[in-house]
């Protein structure tokens, strides 16, 4: 059973929620941030294993979030799982461009989402590309 903290920055309380019970299920450790700001000192203070981050969020967009993540020294290494109801190709794009280690689609199973999780703390490295959490 898993025991990696993963920080789920969602702004959505009810998909926060649902992942936040889903995950503990399954044996993860999770703490949650409601906006891009928070979700970034949670990142600092926690230093999660992963972290699933939302692209719609109330304060900073999720794009620049990862970016933010990606430039600072010590939070540089966590994995980012972007996930979001907007994944095309430019989203893709953009998100590997700022590091994200894979792109999940709203709606998703929890076990892709939990993939994704596995498969970015065993592989991640910032040449990661951004496409199918098991590749």
């Amino acid at each position: 059973m898993p025991d990696h903290l993963v920080l789920v920055i969602e702004d959505e309380i009810a998909i926060a929620s649902a992942l936040n019970i889903r995950l503990t299920a399954m044996g993860y450790r999770v703490e949650l941030a409601h906006d891009g700001r928070s979700g970034i000192a949670a990142a600092v203070s926690k230093r999660p294993d992963v972290i699933l981050l939302d692209i719609r969020l109330p304060d900073i967009d999720g794009i620049e979030v990862c970016n933010r993540l990606k430039a600072h020294p010590d939070v540089a290494s966590i994995p980012v799982v972007i996930v979001s109801a907007n994944v095309n190709d430019v989203t893709r794009g953009e998100a590997q461009g700022a590091g994200a280690a894979a792109c999940l689609a709203k709606p998703y199973e929890i076990q892709d989402v939990a993939a994704a999780i596995e498969s970015a703390i065993q592989s991640f490295s910032p040449e990661a590309t951004c496409g199918d959490p098991n590749g």
